[in-house]
């Protein structure tokens, strides 16, 4: 339904335990798509290559790390001049903390979230930090309190504050 291009993409995760409190682990994606804006049409080749890592402390506490690099051979930014840009990189890390104090016996557990983004389109260019509040009123039914704290550059940063529940039937 949504994927109206004739090509394929490919996406690939790998990891492995080492010990009773680590994993280590890579992630690849290879892939190609037609983007269409107004009069103009590319067709992107991207691929994307990265480390992630996960350290366990029992099941109360999970550190999450994961590190991408993201190459895309044509882009088209929406903007005026030269809406093409040919070979951009990008770079992201994600971190993140679970905290559950009864481990999977929890009804209350927190989330805390960093993501940093560097690409050579600029406007791309962003981190956030998340704080993340979470109560399971059943099994597949839990209320969220999130707070996240966007910063695209000095001048412009802004805050997110949400809260809603999430069901699963």
């Amino acid at each position: 339904f949504f994927d109206k291009d004739p090509y394929k993409n490919y996406l690939g995760r790998i990891t492995q335990g080492i010990g009773d409190f680590l994993s280590i682990g890579a992630v690849g994606y290879i892939g190609k798509e037609e983007i269409a804006r107004e009069a103009q049409s590319v067709t992107n080749q991207a691929y994307f290559v990265g480390p992630d890592a996960t350290f366990t402390y029992s099941d109360k506490l999970e550190v999450n790390f994961q590190y991408i690099m993201r190459h895309d051979d044509q882009v088209l930014t929406g903007m005026s001049g030269n809406p093409v840009m040919s070979d951009l990189t990008t770079h992201g890390i994600m971190g993140e903390v679970v905290l559950s104090p009864q481990g999977d016996q929890s009804d209350w557990y927190a989330v805390g979230l960093y993501n940093y983004v560097n690409s050579d389109w600029d406007p791309a260019d962003y981190h956030s930090v998340t704080l993340h509040a979470g109560y399971l009123l059943r099994r597949n039914l839990r209320l969220g309190l999130e707070y996240t704290q966007v910063i695209t550059d000095p001048s412009n940063t802004y805050g997110r504050l949400s809260f809603g529940f999430v069901a699963g039937i």
